[in-house]
């Protein structure tokens, strides 16, 4: 730090780092000798070779390092990953760190575990992975500092919900959605817990209607399925063709033969 100007730093630390490459005991020192060359190059704008630079440090290995300094850089490698659009990396950094250090109460931690469940929803979203992305908002509900916070508790519950019934009908599914369904919490969202009990509920749902009166709020600027939005509306394609599927498992349930025609006028198609 007290190098008289910029060329002689960063020609100090490429020093410094290859004469520590492979040494262990001191790897925790060359990983924060990295981290700070890391954010030189991010204030230059050069998110590339950032990002570079700190994917190369295999942090998990490190065992003389602190667990909540691991997760930092673990972060910052997803951070950075999501930065330059690298979803795969994203997700190979966010499988380095185990859910289990969030239990803690510390108040970093819970920081930390915040951050980290908005980037895995940034990852599973990219990859449509809708019950991935429901259960990434329970846990952030489930966070001190969003739980006290009413506003923010209401959003995420609303988006753990809508996640779920935009997820493939499966088992799990079925779980998480009567699990959410039933919150105290849906109790202060009435229209999305009508639209969790349609289809939830052995009986067919008029998509006409449901698009005609629960909209105006669903919809709603900023939402899950904001409207005029490119990736609301494709949700609210995705919708429609779950509550399509629920219709059609509806019609299996009722009925041993039927036409196509009536089918059609059932599912008004």
């Amino acid at each position: 730090d007290d190098t008289p100007d910029m060329e002689s730093k960063l020609a100090l630390i490429d020093t410094l780092r290859k004469v520590t490459d492979g040494k262990i005991y001191v790897e925790v020192e060359r990983a924060r000798l990295t981290y700070k060359l890391v954010k030189m190059r991010e204030a230059e704008k050069n998110i590339e070779e950032a990002a570079k630079l700190l994917l190369d440090l295999q942090v998990e290995t490190f065992g003389s390092m602190d667990r909540k300094e691991k997760v930092e850089l673990l972060l910052e490698q997803m951070r950075l990953s999501l930065a330059r659009k690298d979803f795969t990396r994203a997700q190979s950094s966010s499988r380095k760190i185990s859910t289990k250090f969030f239990a803690d109460k510390d108040t970093i931690v819970q920081a930390m575990k915040i951050r980290f469940y908005h980037m895995m929803i940034q990852v599973d979203l990219h990859e449509s992975s809708y019950l991935a992305v429901s259960r990434h908002y329970s846990a952030l509900v489930e966070t001190p500092k969003v739980s006290a916070d009413k506003d923010k508790k209401e959003e995420s519950v609303k988006c753990s919900l809508l996640f779920a019934l935009l997820a493939p009908h499966a088992p799990d599914q079925v779980t998480e959605l009567h699990r959410l369904k039933d919150q105290r919490a849906m109790e202060r969202l009435p229209d999305h817990k009508h639209l969790a009990e349609l289809l939830t509920t052995q009986e067919m749902v008029d998509w006409a209607q449901l698009d005609k009166t629960a909209s105006k709020v669903l919809r709603a600027k900023g939402s899950v399925f904001a409207q005029g939005e490119k990736d609301g509306d494709a949700r609210w394609d995705v919708l429609h063709t779950r509550v399509a599927q629920h219709n059609i498992r509806v019609i299996a349930k009722y009925y041993d033969r039927i036409t196509l025609e009536r089918m059609g006028e059932l599912l008004s198609w």
